[in-house]
C-alpha cells in the first residue's frame, strides 16, 4: 500500500470527523511516515475544533442581538424601494412627462403667428399698362401693316376689381415685387414700340426695289481655225 494514498486518506478522515478505516490505521502504526502523519494531523484539527468551540461559546456583546435584527429589518424596506423595477417605471414616467412638454412646446410654435411681421391689410391694385402710341404704317405695305397689327398691344384685361368690404393680407415682400414687376412691364413695351417704330422707318427710308433687267446676250460661233490648238494638222 502507498503511503501517499494512506495520508490523503487520514487528512480526508480527521477533516470529515470519521474514523480511519482498519487498514489504513494498521498500516500507519506499521509505518513511521504515515505515523507521524497521523499524530500531526490529529493534534491540527483538535486545536482547530478547540479554537472554533471557544470561539462559539464566548458571550456576546451587549446590544449586538438588537442591532443584527434591526439591520434585518430594514433590508428588505430598502430591496423594495430601490427595486430595479421602480426604478425603471419611474425613468419611464420622466420620459414620457418630458416628450409631451416638448411635444406642447412645438404645437404651440408652429401655430402662433409671428410677432415680428404683422400682416398688412390692403388691396391688390390692377396693373396700368401705358398705352402705346399708334405706329404709321406704310398703305402699300400690306407685310408691314400685318406687323404692326400683330405688334400692337392688346387691350388690358378687366381690372381685378376687389368687393365691397373685400381685404386681402398682403406682405411688404409681396407689395415690393408685384411693383417691381409692374414696372419692369412698362419697360418692356415702351422699348417694344421703339424697337418697331425705328424698323418701320428704316423701311421707309429704304430706296424702292426696281424689276431686275437683263441685258440681251449674242451668240458667236467661233471660226474652225479659232477653235483648233496651235501645231495640230488636219
Amino acid at each position: 500500500m502507498l503511503c501517499e494514498h494512506v495520508q490523503r486518506a487520514i487528512t480526508e478522515s480527521l477533516a470529515a470527523g470519521a474514523e480511519l478505516p482498519r487498514e489504513f490505521r494498521s498500516h500507519a502504526e506499521a509505518c513511521p511516515a504515515c505515523r507521524a502523519r497521523l499524530e500531526s494531523e490529529s493534534a491540527l484539527f483538535t486545536a482547530l475544533d478547540a479554537g472554533l468551540r471557544a470561539r462559539a461559546g464566548s458571550e456576546l456583546p451587549a446590544g449586538f442581538l438588537h442591532r443584527v435584527r434591526a439591520r434585518l429589518a430594514e433590508a428588505p424596506a430598502r430591496r423594495a424601494l430601490f427595486s430595479p423595477a421602480w426604478t425603471a417605471a419611474l425613468s419611464l414616467a420622466a420620459i414620457v412627462l418630458v416628450a409631451g412638454l416638448a411635444l406642447r412646446v412645438y404645437r404651440l410654435r408652429s401655430f402662433a403667428p409671428p410677432d415680428n411681421t404683422p400682416p398688412v391689410a390692403g388691396n391688390i391694385a390692377s396693373a396700368q399698362i401705358p398705352q402705346s402710341a399708334p405706329v404709321p404704317a406704310r398703305e402699300n405695305s400690306p407685310g408691314a401693316a400685318s406687323v404692326a397689327r400683330s405688334r400692337s398691344p392688346r387691350k388690358p384685361a378687366a381690372q381685378l376689381a376687389p368687393g365691397p368690404g373685400a381685404k386681402v393680407l398682403v406682405s411688404q415682400e409681396d407689395r415690393m415685387a408685384w411693383a417691381l414687376l409692374v414696372r419692369n412691364l412698362a419697360r418692356a413695351s415702351a422699348l417694344q414700340r421703339e424697337t418697331l417704330a425705328a424698323a418701320l422707318t428704316r423701311a421707309e427710308d429704304a430706296p424702292p426695289i426696281r424689276d431686275l433687267s437683263i441685258a440681251p446676250l449674242e451668240l458667236r460661233l467661233l471660226p474652225p481655225e479659232a477653235s483648233e490648238p496651235d501645231g495640230v494638222q488636219r
